[in-house]
């Protein structure tokens, strides 16, 4: 009995998950749905809704622990992340940002530093920084 039972609820469980999971069909006429609800047109599958990046400041911790503050902006399709002065900065293949270049093609490339707040940069490092090319 106990088998049985267990087979019937495991099979009510699986066709309720199917069930659940459908997405309903679009209608494509004008006429009102079953909800009482107008249409959306169909333009509106077509239109890019982005949401925006966090607005504030975050607080970024490198892999040699080194906190670096950043901002993204842009959103889930696009998106820049940029140092506290607005330096472009670019993720590296180990987890570390890297201060990044445009390149002739307006595409940010990166240079190899390894960014850092401003309080912290060394002569050498914003001298560098104050002859990449910043903007395409």
């Amino acid at each position: 009995m106990t088998g049985k039972l267990f087979k019937g609820l495991f099979l009510l469980a699986f066709i309720l998950i199917k069930v659940s999971c459908q997405t309903p069909k679009k209608t494509t006429d004008n006429s009102e749905q079953d909800n009482g609800a107008p249409p959306v047109p169909e333009i509106y599958d077509e239109l890019p809704f982005g949401a925006p990046a966090f607005p504030d400041t975050i607080h970024y911790e490198l892999p040699d622990g080194y906190i670096l503050k950043i901002f993204l902006e842009g959103d889930e399709h696009f998106h820049l992340a940029k140092t506290i002065d607005h330096f472009i900065i670019v993720m590296n293949h180990e987890g570390f940002y890297e201060y990044a270049a445009y390149d002739d093609q307006g595409l940010p490339q990166p240079t190899r530093i390894i960014a850092r707040n401003p309080e912290d940069r060394t002569d050498d490092e914003w001298l560098i920084l104050n002859s990449i090319k910043r903007k395409p």
